[in-house]
């Protein structure tokens, strides 16, 4: 198909992709790529952000996925990561096809599941991709089948993924998927880029073993060879120290550059999507979104034994309200500037009768940031922190003629 009309249909599809209003803490300036967000790897908390919700090509930051649905079949028993894999003739082709491969195989050559993800995660191989595809489901096409399984399970919907590896579904020539068109490139927003990351490592922590490597040594039809990670802020973070993750790179959209690092002391995902003006281009915008959010941002605490609202007690000695204190700790980003605090956000009316033993468990409560509704913004919001509210002291019980004389007074109030 000419490239014009592939470009053309491309951006319509931008036009009309899904898109939801999202705040964040402020808006990313100077960054060159099309999308871009910052967000907290535990909390999901979205720090800076650019243009986040329109889907556009994530190229080889699909392998994320990719790797996600290996690692939970390694997890599930159905697979072993020193499984032994022959490589297919589909598999062969790809990686000897100019411009589409890093690591060379030839059929018949034996790789186990784990050295297939180090060429798919550092190498991007789109090769190992496409064969641990078919490892996993038995067919690259019910592999991608189970890729938007799983995004739709993330509440990521109608994503509609055509290759396992992020290349476009003509790339892969006769192993193509059927169910795409030829010019099918997988899209996400930068959004939902960083909730599959943050799924990712969350789940299976132990990649970063493989994703924070600068270089492998890895089998290829030539013997073993010394593949560059193409992360460069691996070796030069420029002050931040990198964990990984994935870059990508498309025809029709540039660089893209998924990356796990630490601001304040808390892991934070970075994303930048589609910037077409250098190889460099993603590194520098990820390290300007770095810097700026670190002018603005920092942790704050809300200590155990906060007390954050009081309650009636029915049948304790005093009518009037006795206090509830957090137990156990949270932490969430906040601003450098002005009095932004942590609070509990409920606004329950919590029916308790005497007599409570001190730290008696009244409710688990989400925990927010008061004065300003766009820290609280997630990616993932069931991930946002939640304390337990207790009584901050024991409660008594009053009296059984008390108790009478109150429920009459109730009564009568009730009813008058």
């Amino acid at each position: 198909m000419n490239k014009r009309i592939i470009t053309l249909i491309f951006a319509l599809g931008l036009i009309f992709s899904p898109s939801v209003a999202h705040a964040e803490l402020f808006t990313a300036h100077n960054i060159n790529s099309q999308a871009a967000v910052l967000v907290d790897a535990q909390t999901g908390q979205v720090l800076t952000a650019k243009n986040a919700e329109q889907r556009l090509p994530i190229a080889s930051t699909s392998k994320l996925l990719t790797i996600y649905l290996v690692e939970l079949a390694i997890k599930n028993g159905d697979i072993s990561a020193n499984q032994k894999v022959k490589i297919d003739q589909a598999t062969a082709t790809l990686s000897n096809t100019a411009l589409l491969a890093s690591v060379p195989v030839k059929v018949g050559e034996i790789l186990t599941v784990r050295e297939l993800e180090e060429q798919a995660l550092v190498a991007s191989s789109n090769a190992a991709a496409y064969q641990l595809a078919v490892v996993v489901a038995g067919s690259h096409s019910r592999f991608v089948d189970m890729m938007n399984a799983q995004l739709s399970k993330w509440g990521i919907k109608n994503a509609g993924f055509s290759t396992s590896s992020g290349l476009m579904n003509s790339d892969l020539a006769a192993a193509a998927n059927p169910k795409a068109a030829s010019s099918a490139e997988n899209s996400l927003s930068a959004r939902e880029l960083a909730l599959v990351a943050k799924k990712t490592i969350t789940a299976f922590p132990k990649l970063l073993e493989i994703t924070k490597q600068a270089r492998i040594v890895t089998p290829s039809k030539n013997g073993n060879v010394t593949i560059k990670n193409t992360n460069m802020l691996l070796t030069n973070g420029r002050g931040y120290q990198f964990e990984g993750l994935k870059t990508g790179s498309s025809p029709t959209n540039g660089e893209t550059l998924v990356g796990l690092t630490t601001l304040a002391g808390r892991r934070v995902i970075t994303v930048v999507i589609g910037n077409s003006l250098s190889t460099d281009g993603i590194f520098d915008d990820t390290i300007t979104m770095l810097n700026e959010a670190k002018s603005k941002v920092q942790v704050a605490t809300l200590a155990a034994g906060t007390r954050v609202r009081s309650t009636v007690v029915k049948y304790a000695p005093q009518t009037t309200k006795y206090p509830l204190v957090t137990k156990g700790t949270a932490t969430l980003f906040v601003q450098k500037s002005g009095a932004t605090h942590l609070t509990v956000a409920t606004k329950r009316q919590f029916k308790l009768v005497a007599p409570l033993k001190q730290g008696h468990l009244v409710a688990t409560e989400s925990v927010r940031v008061a004065g300003n509704q766009k820290l609280n913004d997630s990616i993932d919001q069931a991930t946002m922190p939640k304390v337990k509210l207790v009584t901050k002291h024991a409660i008594a019980e009053v009296a059984l003629p008390v108790r009478w004389y109150r429920n009459v007074m109730e009564w009568i109030s009730a009813h008058l």
